[in-house]
Order: C-alpha cells, then sequence, then structure tokens
C-alpha cells in the first residue's frame, strides 16, 4: 500500500501546526518583554499620587502604560506605543492558536456547538486584547472598558471549554488539561474583581490584574507549545 500521499499529509500538517505554534509562540514572547519595556519607560504618577516617580507594580494598572498622558500630566508617548502595538500584536497572534484547536477538537468527534462556544469566545478574547490596545483609557474610557471586559469574560469560557475538551482528547496529555484548570480557577475567582462583584483596594486590583495576566499568558505559551506533540490529523 503507498504511504506517500499519507507522509505527504503528515508532513504538511506538521508544518501547519509548527507555523502556527511559532506565530502563538512569538506573541506571547514579545508581549511579555514589551510590557515590561513600557513600563520602564513610564515617566510617573498613579491614581493615587500623580508625582509618583516610576511605574508602580501595586498601584499602577496595565492599562496606565497604554494611556496618552499619565495621571500627572506627562507625555506617555513611549510607554504608549510600545505597550498599545505590543497587545495589538498578542491578540491578533492568539487567533491561528484557537482556531486550529477547535478544528482539531472537532475532528476528535468533541460536541461541536460547545467546540463552536470555544472556538468564538476565544476569537473575542483575542480582538478585545486588541481592542484594549485600540482603546487608550484616558481618551476612550467607555469603550476600553467594554474591551477589557470582554477579554476576561470570554477567556475565561474559552479556557473552560478547552480545558474540557483537552481532558476528553486521548492523544492530548492530561497535564495541559490541569493547567488550564489552574487557569480557569483563577480568571473565575478574578472576575469577581474586574466585574465589581468584590470591592478591594487598589493595590490588590492592580497586583491581582498583573498576576492573572500573565498566568493567562505562561498557559498560552505552555498550550501553544503543546500542540507541537499532537500526533492525530485533522479530518
Amino acid at each position: 500500500m503507498n504511504k506517500e500521499p499519507e507522509l505527504e499529509q503528515d508532513e504538511k500538517l506538521k508544518k501547519k501546526v509548527n507555523k502556527i505554534s511559532f506565530i502563538s509562540i512569538s506573541g506571547i514572547v514579545q508581549f511579555l518583554i514589551l510590557s515590561l519595556i513600557a513600563m520602564l519607560f513610564y515617566p510617573r504618577g498613579t491614581r493615587e499620587d500623580e508625582l509618583f516617580e516610576e511605574y508602580s507594580f501595586s498601584f499602577n494598572k496595565f492599562s496606565d502604560l497604554g494611556m496618552w498622558e499619565t495621571f500627572s500630566g506627562e507625555s506617555n508617548l513611549i510607554s504608549f506605543l510600545i505597550f498599545n502595538i505590543g497587545l495589538i500584536i498578542l491578540g491578533l497572534s492568539l487567533i491561528p492558536y484557537v482556531v486550529f484547536s477547535a478544528n482539531y477538537f472537532r475532528s476528535q468527534k468533541m460536541p461541536r456547538h460547545w467546540v463552536y462556544v470555544g472556538e468564538i469566545t476565544g476569537i473575542i478574547a483575542s480582538l478585545a486584547f486588541v481592542g484594549v490596545g485600540l482603546t487608550p483609557r484616558d481618551l476612550l474610557q467607555d469603550l476600553h472598558k467594554i474591551a477589557e471586559y470582554s477579554a476576561f469574560l470570554t477567556i475565561f469560557i474559552m479556557s473552560l471549554m478547552y480545558m474540557l475538551f483537552i481532558y476528553k482528547v486521548s492523544y492530548y496529555h492530561n497535564k495541559y488539561a490541569i493547567i488550564y484548570a489552574l487557569c480557569v480557577v483563577c480568571q473565575f475567582l478574578y472576575l469577581f474583581i474586574v466585574l465589581d462583584i468584590i470591592p478591594v483596594t487598589l493595590e490588590i486590583d492592580c497586583i491581582s490584574q498583573k498576576l492573572i495576566v500573565y498566568l493567562q499568558l505562561i498557559v498560552f505559551l505552555i498550550q501553544s507549545i503543546g500542540i507541537l506533540h499532537l500526533d492525530k490529523d485533522l479530518n
């Protein structure tokens, strides 16, 4: 029996997976780096202390990096460009991972309507990241809040769906489901903060926001690496 067409198909799939994984990993890594650089260039100012001399991990939110002006009224052009461009690239880079994973889950006979829920919310979350980058908080506050809330809510739903799918797919190692489960629990708890269900201090709000964002990105980084180990073809 001729194995060449099958081998050729496997090789094409491998190249596709490698490309998708590279795009997602690159997008995540560049944002992790650029967000830290943006913090270094942030002039000064927090919501409670306009003259605070640097970016505060405890009293500045991520969105402060993307503002056109700081709380002190100074230009924030460098951080503005670095942070927002990095965030836009991040959002766009996650879409291939979301779509490829959904196609894979469908090929593994997961419930199609639930897969579509995971895929659509994942795409919305990715575009919401782009939306946050396009709507500086000090210039477009209402749109910025909509994008921010949409990102955290939809990424929670997507993570929950993908966690369940990975757990049921025999070709996926369960450690990836466990990693998603950890993220889902943390995302769920953070929703109470971001939706103002539980009142917290500015310090807790700022710290928890950074921790959940970096946790989400690390989880997506691990999942993007994980798809390299899939050995089941798509239908």
